[in-house]
């Protein structure tokens, strides 16, 4: 029996609060472990400005991925661009306007002069190559540039479409 409109809104809305895909949220639900490495806390939202909450999810990706963050940090870059680096001058190296930001309680810089939707790209390609799946990535990377996560498209459709019958 598929999920009556007002429990399926409720999910949407529990995904959004909680930084979680709906699909891992149902599972939590019935007793299964999530499918992702491990789940961003919904604090990481609660940064006023886009750099904090950029920051704020770094360093949990630092902290809790440890070997793997430290695989595929150093690999992420722009075309000229470093991304990551463990000082300010390996960050600040490889352009004039990089501006290396202390990702907290960590010993990574990263590049922080980038606008919200390249911060979102940078988490994206981070996550996906630290094993996390595409949608809980975009996801989580989302955030970067909105205090509400994007829900994954096909859930968001079916939202949107509830939500403009009511």
């Amino acid at each position: 029996m598929p999920l009556l409109s007002t429990e399926f809104r409720q999910l949407c809305e529990y995904c959004s609060e909680n930084l979680i895909h709906p699909e891992d949220a149902l599972r939590q639900f019935v007793g299964l472990s999530v499918r992702e490495p491990f789940l961003i806390p919904a604090e990481v939202c609660k940064g006023r400005k886009k750099i904090d909450r950029f920051l704020a999810i770094l360093g949990v990706l630092c902290k809790r991925g440890g070997k793997k963050f430290e695989a595929v940090a150093p690999n992420l870059e722009g075309n000229v661009r470093k991304y990551f680096g463990l000082s300010p001058s390996e960050v600040f190296s490889t352009g004039h306007n990089n501006s290396p930001k202390k990702i907290p309680n960590t010993t990574w810089w990263v590049c922080s002069n980038n606008d919200g939707l390249r911060k979102g790209y940078i988490v994206y390609q981070l996550m996906t190559g630290m094993g996390f799946g595409s949608e809980y990535a975009r996801m989580v990377s989302s955030v970067c540039c909105s205090k509400a996560p994007y829900l994954p498209w096909d859930y968001k459709r079916k939202y949107e479409a509830f939500a403009a019958k009511q």
